[in-house]
């Protein structure tokens, strides 16, 4: 987190708006934007690997239950 001390030392109306700056560099940032793809991707390899277990799991119910019905 960035220290804004200085920004209590500004008018409200000031601060916010020297806030809203600081946070549009971070977002033009090319490392702030590869670091938001790569948690994306890993949210999307995490949301496989959920998938992947539950389909794991219901694959083995369904197995299951077909042996005691044989």
């Amino acid at each position: 987190m960035p220290n804004c001390e200085h920004l209590l030392k500004l008018s409200p109306h000031r601060a916010l708006l020297k806030h809203s700056l600081f946070q549009q560099v971070l977002l033009d940032d090319p490392r702030n934007t590869e670091a938001r793809l790569g948690i994306e991707r890993r949210n999307q390899l995490t949301r496989v690997r959920t998938l992947l277990a539950t389909t794991v799991e219901l694959l083995q119910e369904a197995a299951n239950t077909l042996d005691c019905s044989v």
